[in-house]
């Protein structure tokens, strides 16, 4: 492909390079605002550029005239708060998911153009609700509140918007040392409820709170249900009932539920020592396949495609 651009101008000037390996045609683009923060990708796999000065620009590839284009300027957050509620499209239908109850539940259903909004499922995990409300008590009676402000919401806000941020994990106190506040993280407020898309008529529900996957048809009914236990804490034996999870005694599981984009295979991480094991879910029986040790310690921003 002959470069459009000379050897002068790509010294003074960032490019987006755009790499399309089924035809295997490289486009370049000035950016249309920089500097550069970061690429963005919504529900629909359109892809955003985003600048430091937090304005978002699609990007679209223009195949007639082989040539990258930006349109629709608009802010980051107006972007986000359009796109966020949305996970995917099924058919004529806009899948979405909500948080409910601080994070320590949600809901999820679609929208459609003949029916308007429909919830599929409502799950809350009242256990870990009252596990944040003992904690509360007795963070309080320990560190007192002399003086200083409470770090956890009174029980009675448990539905005022959140001081956390669930999906992102436990946000770091002085008050606590290290290993409580990575105990915090991974047992008590990292709640997650993954909706995936599967195939193109059906939905992976990991319902983490009942230890089952569930697999739902696109109006929401249960096709089947598997039990899982990846995600808890066992010490395995070999005459144990959970001796599946052997090969993981000495790691922990990462919180993160990962997909193939192409084939939408379910994977999940676990973690050890900064090493990161990659196991796919066998979303029929629950149980996890072989698993494959990435060659890199603390690896980020892990994608399957």
């Amino acid at each position: 492909m002959k470069n459009p651009f000379n050897l002068s101008d790509i010294k003074r000037t960032i490019f987006l390079i755009a790499l399309f390996f089924s035809i295997q045609t490289i486009a370049f683009s000035p950016l249309p605002e920089v500097p550069p923060l970061k690429l963005f990708k919504d529900f629909l796999a359109n892809v955003h550029y985003i600048s430091t000065k937090e304005k978002a620009f699609q990007f679209l590839y223009d195949e007639q005239n082989s040539r990258i284009a930006f349109y629709h300027g608009k802010t980051l957050d107006s972007l986000q708060a359009f796109v966020n509620p949305f996970i995917f499209k099924m058919a004529d239908r806009l899948y979405f998911q909500e948080k409910l109850a601080s994070g320590f539940g949600t809901a999820f259903g679609y929208y459609e153009k003949s029916q308007g909004k429909k919830n599929i499922r409502t799950v809350i995990n009242t256990k870990k609700i009252t596990q944040q409300g003992d904690d509360q008590s007795f963070y309080q009676k320990w560190n007192g509140n002399i003086g200083e402000e409470n770090y956890f919401s009174k029980p009675s806000e448990i539905n005022e918007p959140a001081e956390f941020n669930f999906s992102k994990g436990f946000q770091s106190s002085k008050r606590f040392e290290e290993n409580e506040t990575r105990a915090h993280q991974f047992e008590f407020y990292k709640t997650i409820y993954p909706v995936i898309k599967i195939g193109d008529e059906n939905i992976a529900f990991f319902n983490f709170i009942c230890d089952t996957i569930e697999v739902l048809n696109k109006d929401g009914n249960i096709l089947h249900s598997s039990p899982i236990i990846f995600h808890k804490k066992i010490k395995a034996t070999a005459n144990s009932a959970y001796s599946i999870n052997l090969s993981n005694s000495d790691w922990h599981w990462g919180s993160e539920i990962i997909t193939d984009e192409s084939t939408r295979e379910v994977y999940t991480l676990f973690l050890k020592n900064g090493m990161v094991k990659v196991q796919r879910i066998d979303l029929e029986t629950g149980k996890l396949r072989s698993g494959t040790v990435l060659p890199f310690p603390f690896p980020e921003k892990i994608k399957i495609l």
